[in-house]
């Protein structure tokens, strides 16, 4: 048997000193925070492939987590600054939404993912951004053919530029790549009742509702299209299952020109007015042809 010397005792002593040490210096807890929030992110990009603007209460969930972690420096990668823009723009912050997306982009310009968002959300900033989100859906699209939402939101961009032929190659590319998308259906319909379409829009709407009966925006431009057509009562009904799922929606149709034939209807201002702002005090919108249309993930 080995016999201990002064000398092992106090090297053994040392190797278990610098032990500890590395031990109490290693933030354990910190490394076990980290992977959750890398393996929480893995997920919500997961869920945003399917659920592109984090409606669903899980990919809020994961989506949360991984952006508080890139806010507060433990967890930065371009994933985890995507679900901080995505966030940001959950909240209404789209001021810090796009500048972090205009960095992503630069750091990851072969990820389609930012110029997808960023051009949508440029698209939503008035006339004078829509060739700009053009050109960034164009990207997107060029480095994703295959992925639906860039040629969905760029259909959106063209119908609003006036260039119908082209936002309608645009939208069926979509449907073809995602038959049963409902943003891609519902944003098809908006182009068909701008055209004119009507009986098709309906069709496209109500595949749209089918798809997803609880989301408001279909149930929505389906009242706006049955209000062209002087259907009220089927425009009154649609619309009442919108405010029903989204009370924002009273404020939005007080406005709308496609409802300016319901507003002496006394079941309409009674759905409308009622619990909302009153017809002079409500905001005004411009006339544009489709102002109004409610775009589904654009």
């Amino acid at each position: 048997m080995k016999k201990w010397t002064p000398w092992t005792i106090a090297l053994a002593a040392a190797c278990v000193a610098v032990a500890v040490t590395l031990w109490r210096q290693f933030d354990w807890t910190e490394r076990s925070y980290i992977s959750f929030v890398a393996d929480t992110a893995g997920e919500a990009m997961m869920m945003l492939v399917e659920d592109p603007l984090a409606m669903r209460p899980q990919t809020q969930q994961a989506v949360r987590i991984t952006a508080a972690a890139a806010s507060a420096g433990h967890y930065v990668t371009p994933e985890s600054e995507y679900a901080l823009a995505l966030q940001y723009q959950r909240e209404g912050n789209s001021k810090e939404a796009k500048a972090l997306l205009w960095r992503i982009v630069e750091e990851s310009p072969s990820w389609s993912w930012p110029y997808a968002l960023l051009g949508s959300m440029l698209g939503r900033d008035g006339p004078e951004y829509l060739e700009q989100a053009e050109s960034l859906l164009r990207q997107a699209i060029a480095l994703d053919p295959d992925w639906a939402r860039p040629h969905n939101s760029l259909a959106v961009a063209l119908r609003l530029l006036g260039r119908y032929e082209e936002a309608e190659m645009s939208a069926l590319r979509a449907l073809e790549l995602a038959p049963d998308d409902i943003a891609a259906h519902n944003n098809y319909a908006n182009l068909l009742l701008v055209l004119g379409r009507h009986e098709e829009a309906e069709a496209h709407y109500a595949y749209a509702v089918e798809l997803e009966p609880d989301n408001p925006k279909p149930l929505y431009n389906l009242a706006c299209l049955y209000s062209v057509m002087e259907r009220d009562n089927d425009a009154l009904t649609f619309l009442a299952a919108a405010i029903e799922l989204n009370e924002g929606m009273r404020r939005d149709a007080a406005v709308d020109p496609y409802f300016d034939g319901l507003h002496l209807l006394p079941s309409f201002q009674a759905l409308v007015y009622d619990n909302a702002a009153a017809p002079e005090e409500a905001a005004p919108v411009g006339k544009e042809e489709d102002a109004s249309l409610t775009d589904e993930g654009a």
